[in-house]
């Protein structure tokens, strides 16, 4: 998360935590949804 910019990395760390949730409660659309959105901001895993 070093190489994303810093206004971004809140709402990055967000996201992360909503996967990690969604994951937890098999919601695999949600997942999915999180990905994209985490790409669309650069992240990379």
């Amino acid at each position: 998360m070093m190489d994303l910019l810093y206004q971004v990395a809140p709402q990055v760390r967000q996201l992360l935590n909503e996967r990690e949730n969604a994951e937890i409660y098999g919601q695999d659309e949600r997942k999915r949804a999180v990905d994209k959105q985490l790409a669309e901001l650069g992240y990379k895993d």
